[in-house]
């Protein structure tokens, strides 16, 4: 799932066709920890966009999320 997310090109709703959402509205991944933000800054970094923003509000949904470290996937405790 997380490959068909990362892919290049425009983030549609397409892109979550088979994956279980909690809302329709927005794609919330069902098991995924939600931020809600605020976006603080926005940096160009190359053919990258970094997008710096404050937590408003957020929601433990999974027990272990999955992050990106170091070339690889792992779950972290929170």
């Amino acid at each position: 799932m997380v490959q068909t997310l990362i892919e290049p090109g425009p983030l549609t709703l397409h892109r979550f066709d088979g994956i279980e959402l909690v809302d329709a509205k927005y794609p919330v991944i069902k098991g995924a920890t939600l931020f809600h933000c605020k976006v603080q800054e926005a940096i160009n970094a190359g053919s990258h966009k970094v997008i710096i923003g404050l937590v408003l509000e957020s929601e433990k949904i999974a027990e272990r999320p999955l992050m990106y470290f170091n070339g690889s996937y792992c779950k972290v405790d929170i």
